[in-house]
Parts: structure tokens; sequence; C-alpha cells
């Protein structure tokens, strides 16, 4: 039985090699013993021992290059010693002794590399092998062979020095009355483990897969547009400000989807909310639509951005947003395969990766950057020069995105333009067949409906119940307590319904009738409306009644969601106010002074004064009496 196991001895196409790595279930890295070639190959195409008609007889055969130049200089050395005796001087016993005593060798010696050379025919088996006490082993007693791989064990291998470790195995040996070996001993003993285990087990194993393992120079399955996309996101290095005030906000998110065969951006969506289910459902029906419609909402109608059509693969990190019910089966229902990549890789999502530096590269020179590093932050403090709102960030982005990154060269793709590679990819090129010009999803609406959050809910007789929120209609009659008559058994679970739900609005959910497959509109019981209630309002109204110690319901919920948002409305009026204020006041003091002329002939200057007189004016105080009227 053949064990597929790291470090066994396997043989492929008639040659030996040991396993290095195993890629999945299916295929595994192996490495020539004598080469170190490493190979990726099928695990049934491995055989566990060869043949004997063509087991290797010479085991002494490879490259004479692939000695080191003394051994070499060694093996010649003894072939010029035993040339004569393999010719004229062949049998001559009494000469090979003479030879034997003026080169301080035993006479066995010499007949040992002349019965070798004879039945091998070459100099390499004359050469000395790696390992004096045979293939990697010592000539050290085995006790002592195991304190020593014991005191590695312990103490190099868990980032200690050699002096260190030596130490440790001369206080064990000394106590066990065992002769304590030289330094070198040691050193030698931990030569021999590979410079990957070492530094797997001294920097990690992360840092040494980074070093040692295989990085294919291709995406592989990218052969066309459309054929394999990468998404992510990432926070962005800007520091934007408030729509209203203007005043610094926050930094957004983005989530970008990127067509790994032509590198084209297919779609993005840019929040100030953390990455979730809503954001990747945006970005992919932003990449799947055709961009028209988008990009006049920007008032960009001038623009190209000739990219729509679903994927045929998804290519994403193993975030829980990815995950998700939502994505899993959205993309079943279009005919995506969804992949993910392995934990911890980021050279698998290598392009998007890429991607996302070439934004914080771009990004350098906006006002409100936040220079990516810590001190550079607090020296140039974004928040100062922070200028763009959201929708403005959004528009500059897409002009970038279409007018400059689009079209300009890139190096994965042999120096060609991004627009270039996809219209050759559509097309057809030199040495590309077309695949023709894309579908067009004319249900737009069912497609965004599709990648919105999804719950899973049973019908009660009082509705659906959704973040402590509680939703009925008509349509959910029929299905109260409905039990799921698919499942085994003779007592039947509750029948569970797909109910999806916009987080930017939760005064609704929409409910997917099996009747007629089709989604139906359940308001919330509270009549919300015409208050539009997000998920995110929903989470900080809660968060305010827990830390009040209050009851977390949907009728306290909402009453608090009220409160905060009568208290913004009322501070953005204050707001308003107070710059009104500070302005009037700001301009009065750069206005030139009011002349006034004294009693005694001098002049004095005098800022207007529009505050009321401290004491209370009487009626009649200032009426004057010798003035002459006329009230004809």
């Amino acid at each position: 039985m053949m064990k597929l196991e790291v470090n066994q001895k396997v043989y492929f196409q008639n040659k030996e090699y040991k396993i290095s790595k195993i890629k999945d279930i299916e295929r595994l890295y192996i490495s020539d013993v004598n080469t170190n070639e490493m190979l990726l190959v099928n695990s049934c195409d491995l055989k566990e021992r060869l043949p004997d008609s063509q087991t290797t007889t010479d085991p002494y055969e490879r490259p004479l290059e692939s000695y080191s130049k003394e051994k070499l200089a060694k093996a010649k050395w003894r072939l010029g010693i035993i040339q004569p005796f393999l010719g004229q001087l062949r049998g001559n016993k009494q000469m090979l002794i003479q030879v034997a005593q003026a080169n301080n060798l035993n006479v066995s010696t010499l007949y040992n590399w002349i019965s070798k050379f004879d039945q091998y025919g070459h100099i390499g088996c004359l050469v000395d092998s790696d390992y004096k006490g045979g293939k990697g082993k010592g000539r050290l007693p085995l006790d002592l062979e195991e304190h020593i791989r014991a005191i590695i064990e312990e103490n190099y291998l868990e980032s200690k020095k050699v002096s260190t470790t030596y130490s440790a195995l001369v206080s064990r040996l000394q106590d066990l009355e065992i002769k304590v070996p030289h330094v070198n001993t040691l050193r030698r003993r931990i030569k021999q483990i590979s410079e990957k285990e070492r530094m797997s087990r001294r920097l990690g194993k992360r840092t040494a897969e980074q070093k040692f393992d295989p990085k294919v120079g291709k995406t592989p399955y990218a052969n066309t547009p459309l054929s394999l996309v990468q998404i992510d996101h990432t926070q962005l290095d800007i520091m934007l400000v408030d729509e209203v005030n203007r005043k610094p906000f926050k930094r957004p998110w983005i989530t970008v989807v990127i067509d790994c065969f032509s590198r084209m951006v297919l779609g993005f969506y840019i929040s100030f909310d953390a990455p979730s289910a809503f954001g990747v459902g945006r970005a992919i029906s932003n990449a799947v639509l055709r961009k028209e419609k988008f990009l006049k909402s920007l008032g960009l109608e001038d623009l190209r951005w000739p990219c729509w059509c679903k994927m045929s693969t998804i290519y994403t990190d193993n975030g829980k947003e990815f995950r998700g019910s939502m994505l899993k089966e959205s993309c079943a229902n279009y005919k995506i395969t969804l992949k993910w990549r392995p934990v911890k890789k980021p050279e698998y999502g290598g392009i998007i990766e890429r991607y996302m530096g070439t934004i914080a590269q771009e990004l350098k020179d906006l006002p409100g950057c936040t220079k990516v590093s810590p001190e550079l932050r607090s020296m140039f403090k974004p928040e100062k020069t922070a200028a763009f709102t959201l929708s403005e960030f959004e528009k500059w982005f897409t002009i970038w995105l279409t007018e400059v990154y689009h079209k300009r060269e890139h190096k994965g793709i042999g120096n060609m333009l991004p627009i270039e590679k996809w219209n050759e990819g559509i097309m057809g090129g030199p040495n590309q067949l077309p695949i023709g010009l894309p579908e067009v999803i004319t249900d737009e609406n069912r497609l965004r409906l599709d990648l919105l959050p999804q719950y899973k809910r049973t019908v009660q007789r009082t509705g659906v119940h959704i973040e402590k929120f509680q939703y009925y209609s008509g349509v959910l009659s029929r299905w109260i307590n409905a039990c799921d008559e698919t499942a085994r058994g003779k007592v039947k679970p509750k029948r569970q319904f797909v109910f999806k739900f916009d987080p930017r609005d939760i005064s609704s959910i929409m409910f997917l009738n099996p009747d007629d497959n089709q989604y139906h509109e359940v308001q919330s019981v509270l009549n919300i409306r015409p208050h539009k209630m997000s998920i995110w309002d929903h989470r900080r109204a809660s968060e305010e009644l827990r830390k009040n110690k209050k009851k977390v319901d949907q009728a306290s919920i909402f009453a608090t969601y009220k409160r905060l948002k009568a208290l913004e409305e009322e501070s953005k009026q204050k707001t308003k106010h107070a710059q009104k204020k500070s302005e009037r006041e700001s301009r009065m003091d750069k206005e030139d002074k009011l002349v006034v002329q004294n009693g005694n002939g001098t002049r004095s200057e005098k800022k207007l004064d529009f505050s009321l007189p401290k004491h209370e004016i009487k009626p009649y105080e200032e009426l004057e009496f010798n003035t002459r009227r006329s009230f004809k």
C-alpha cells in the first residue's frame, strides 16, 4: 500500500522522487531526489516501486555537474590511481600493494574502487556519498542521535540560538554521563533539516510558504473575457466630507470586480459601510449590467465603459460576506461558479490585490489622502485637506477608471491596454478566438433583487420576525405554521421561506411566494413609512437602548430611531444658524469703521453696535419736545 505523505519516496516515469507537498485530493508536488526538480503530478500516475525489469541498476548515475568540485576532483584522483590496474597492470598484486602504501591507502580500498569501476564504468561511482554513515544517517550511537534530535526539536526549532541549543545538549549529556560531541556535530544535524522546515518552525508556516511554495506565473482558466473574475474590498486611504456641512467624516470602503483576462474593472461599489453581502451584491450587479444608466446617474454620459454580462467564475477570499447563502444561491441561479481561495494565501488573489495597490497609489495626490503611514497621517492631518463628498469621489473614481486605468498599458497582459485586451477577447485577434458580444441582462430589477441579502424564516400567526421587527401581509396567511412536506419522518418541521430586504430601507421586506415564484412586498406592522429606516439606523438605536439598559423591541427601537433623527435635524439647523451668525460677525469685523464727530471737534471711530440698551426704556422717554413738528 502506497502512502501519500510528505517526504514519502515514490516513482514517476521510472524515476525516484519524494513527495514535497500535497496540493489537493488528486494532485501533489514531487521533487527529484537527485536534482530537486519539482513537478506537479496526479497521484494516480505514481508508483510505490519500479517493476524488476525497469529497476535502475546504476545507483551512481547522475550528471557530473551535480557534484561539488571538491568531490569530483577527489574522484578523478582516485581514477588516476587505479587507471593502470584497469589495463596493463590488471591482476598485478605486488604493484597494487606498492601504490597503496605510497598513497597511504588500504589495498582493500583499491580493490573496492576497481570493482566499482568495472561494474559501472564511469567516474561517478568513485565520488564520495553525501552521508558517511549511510544515507541520512551518522556514525554516532543511536541513543546519542536521539538526544541530539530531541534537543534540536525543543530548542533550535523553537527559535533559540545554536549556542543556547548546544548548552542544553551539554547539560543533558553530562547529567547522563555521555560523552559530549563537538558543536559542529550539532550544526551538521541542524543543516540536514530542510531550510523550509527550519523557517516554518522558527518564523512561522506562512513565512516559509511565501518563500518556498511554488507560485504559478499566470492565473489559470482566465483565457477569455468573463471566464474568471476576482472580487475583493478595501478601505480607501482618503478622508471624505459629509454631504450637508462638508465637515471631515470618514474613509470609504470600495468593493471591486475585475476581469482576470483583460484586467478591465467590471463593476464597483463605494460606501461608508463596512463590507457586507449587500455591498458584494451591488458590485456584482454593477458588473453584470450595462453601464449607460449608471454613467448617466453620475452625469458622465460621454464616457464609455463597454463591460456587461454575467461571468463564468467568481474567485473570492474567505470573508463571511462571500460565504453567505445569498451569494451561493444567486451564483447557482445564474450558473456562475463560486470559488474561494486558500486561507491566508493572498497570492491566489494577486490580480485584485495589485489593483487595490494601484488605487492606493492614485489617491496619494488627492486632497484628504491619509498617506497610508500612521506617522505621515499625524503629520499631514488629512482632516484639514478633505474635500470630496462620497458622490463627488464616486464620480472622480469613475472618470479615472474609464479614462486612465482602462487606457493605460498593463504589464500583466503584455503591455496592452485593458480596453484593447477586452476588445480582442470579444471580437478576436491574431492569437485570440472571439467569444462574441456578451448577453445582456434584461430584467435588471430581478437581478438586483436576487443579489439582496436574504433570510430564511417560518411564518407564524404574528407574521415574520427579522431583526426584532415584525412584518405581516395577507399574502403570508396561507403559509402560517406550514410544514415542510419534503422532510422525512412523521413529525414534519416548520417550512422555511425566503425573505429579502434592502438594508437601506427596512420598512418592508420581500417575500418569495412559492405559489407564483414571485417576490411580494410585506410591510412592517409599525407602519414606519414615510420614514426610511436603514439597518444601520436600527443597529445604532438598538445600541443606544442597550447602553441605557432599556428593553430592546421593535417599538422602542423605532421610537429611539425617531428621537435620534430629530436630534440630528435639530443639530443640523443649529449648525447652519451658528455658521450664518459667525459669517455675519466676521464680515462686520472686516468692514470699514464708522467715523463719529465728537462735541469737542475730535473724530473717533466706532464699530456699529446692534446690541440692546442695558437700561429699561420707559414710555415716551426718548421723545423730543423742543423740535418743531407739523402734524397737519
